[in-house]
């Protein structure tokens, strides 16, 4: 089973409505797969963010602007995102996220 993340921004009060970049998919067969290792344009903004490594995709995640998601539309906290990354990285032999 596999889980799929994003980060939410720009979210509507009023209809709910956002935007979302895909940051990463943990895979239970693999291990995870980091998509943000990559340049993002932020819609509806002038703004745009580089993830050069998984530090910068831990700041970012932190960053306010922001609010993490599952695949299942589930607000996950960055402790539990952590706490699960490390887990795939612990038994597959690679290094952990840490602040």
């Amino acid at each position: 089973m596999s889980t799929v993340y994003y980060l939410r921004y720009n979210i509507c009060e009023h209809c709910d409505r956002y935007d979302y970049i895909h940051i990463c998919k943990f895979s239970g067969g693999s291990g995870p797969y980091i998509y943000g290792y990559r340049n993002y344009r932020l819609e509806n903004s002038k703004d745009s963010i580089s993830v050069n490594s998984v530090d910068d995709m831990v700041e970012l995640i932190k960053d306010d602007r922001f609010t993490l998601y599952d695949e299942y539309s589930r607000k996950i906290k960055l402790i539990n995102f952590i706490d699960n990354y490390n887990y795939f990285y612990n038994n597959y032999g690679k290094e952990t996220i840490g602040f």
